[in-house]
């Protein structure tokens, strides 16, 4: 509420922190009910690999990654159950570039413009 006495109008959330599928989802829904009871314009977005998990191999995360949380994250969104803005893979410390796989993110999100 101090945000929003010194004149916040918009905030933009970030997951990231959950770092595998279900606890990103997880953070996204939090987000997405706070939305609902503030009186605050709220961005959420995802942003996809913060990090390695523990007990995976970068190998591993990325193939989860494109292949489980950004497409649940995008389905969930077209059900209109959140409301993401943006998915933000712009922290892939721990892979090599240029990497072909995650082109397919672009294909998959359907909004070439909002990934970076």
């Amino acid at each position: 509420m101090t945000m929003l006495r010194h004149g916040s109008t918009l905030i933009e959330c970030k997951s990231g922190y959950g770092l595998v599928t279900d606890d990103e989802i997880k953070l996204l829904r939090v987000l997405q009910r706070v939305k609902k009871e503030v009186p605050v314009d709220i961005v959420m977005n995802l942003l996809a690999a913060h990090s390695v998990p523990v007990g995976y191999t970068s190998e591993e995360a990325t193939q989860m990654i494109i292949n489980e949380m950004i497409p649940k994250a995008i389905a969930l969104k077209e059900q209109g159950e959140l409301d993401i803005e943006l998915i933000d893979i712009s922290s892939l410390r721990f892979l090599e570039f240029p990497n072909p796989r995650l082109l397919r993110i672009r294909h998959l999100q359907r909004r070439p413009d909002r990934t970076h």
